[in-house]
């Protein structure tokens, strides 16, 4: 893979991440599809923006407000952020298209960080705050 697709080429340098963008036709369906893509750490973040779309469906033109999802996520993250797209999409022909972008270093990295599936799951965690004590929250 060239050094400019890796999240650890050198600094100063970019890095490829990717953009997935879809719509849906609530803002409450965009915050719930947006929330959880980070959630399920699909995405790294989503970015939501009221649009107007002007399109052809079953023969007929439309013109609808429509919120647009912007997700960035790593590039071996695009598949698994698709399929959980496409399953919890309200639309019957959802838009999902990806993108490449160049990325700051930095970012790029974060936004790999970000996509990773935690080490322990949630229940192992509570388990082992649980044996040691820790409620997990911080002291007051």
């Amino acid at each position: 893979m060239p050094e400019s697709q890796s999240p650890t080429g050198r600094a100063g340098q970019g890095a490829s991440i990717a953009i997935v963008t879809t719509t849906v036709g609530s803002a409450g369906a965009a915050d719930r599809l947006a929330a959880l893509m980070v959630e399920r750490c699909l995405a790294a973040c989503v970015q939501v923006q009221q649009i107007t779309a002007h399109y052809r469906w079953q023969a007929a033109l439309h013109r609808d407000v429509e919120w647009r999802l912007t997700c960035k996520t790593a590039m071996d993250r695009v598949d698994a952020l698709l399929a959980a797209l496409a399953e919890e999409h309200p639309y019957d022909l959802p838009q999902l298209l990806v993108q490449t972008a160049r990325a700051e270093l930095r970012y790029a990295q974060w936004v790999n960080e970000q996509t990773r599936p935690p080490a322990q799951s949630l229940a192992g965690t509570r388990a082992s705050k649980a044996a040691s004590g820790s409620s997990g929250r911080p002291n007051r």
